[in-house]
């Protein structure tokens, strides 16, 4: 599967249908890269603008951080498609004997992972999208200031929202152990992006 030739009409009418994927941990991504976009476009506001001399080296360090972000998050949201496509498959496996029952249930934990996984990793990109929107607010150009901010509201948005996908598959998920360990990550991450988001929300009414 690849969504590199849809258009985003495509992909939103995908998303919109009764199919499985695109759903919210692909949608998530997508909205991070989003985010990313907009980091990256006010950058270009920045870079080579009179009063802004002092920091463009620093806003050119942002553009290639969050041009490689974004296009990350456009390879989780594939990614997103394939693990939840990959679980669906393994739910599907037969279990009419006691060994098939044993190889489902084994490829259905090994599918979850692959879905807890792909959802942390989208999340994680969001976050540092955030970080990155949360500075140029400080520095950017002033007459895109609200760019930055939408960078970073949409990216703690699309952050929490591929949480969620975290949280339904741990559900499922039989290692009690990397069950917590995920669930504490998923609680850190959880705050650190709505502190970001605080935090530049103050940075903007200062503004």
């Amino acid at each position: 599967m690849t969504m590199a030739n849809w258009t985003l009409k495509e992909y939103l009418d995908r998303a919109a249908s009764g199919e499985a994927t695109p759903g919210g941990g692909s949608v998530a991504a997508i909205a991070g890269a989003m985010a990313a976009s907009m980091v990256t476009m006010v950058t270009n506001l920045t870079i080579g603008k009179k009063g802004y001399l002092e920091v463009e080296a620093e806003c050119r360090a942002i553009r290639e951080r969050s041009r490689l972000l974004g296009a990350e998050l456009q390879e989780l949201a594939e990614a997103d498609m394939r693990a939840f496509e990959s679980l669906m498959a393994a739910y599907r496996l037969p279990r009419s004997t006691e060994t098939e029952t044993s190889a489902r249930l084994e490829r259905i934990q090994d599918a979850l992972k692959e879905a807890i996984e792909v959802p942390f990793r989208i999340a994680r990109a969001c976050e540092q999208v955030m970080v990155l929107a949360r500075r140029l607010v400080e520095i950017g150009n002033r007459n895109a200031v609200s760019d930055a901010g939408v960078a970073c509201f949409l990216g703690e948005g699309a952050a929490q929202s591929a949480l969620l996908n975290v949280d339904i598959n741990l559900k499922a998920f039989t290692d009690q152990d990397l069950a917590r360990r995920a669930a504490g990550e998923r609680k850190a991450i959880g705050e650190r992006v709505a502190s970001l988001r605080a935090e530049t929300s103050a940075l903007l009414v200062m503004s």
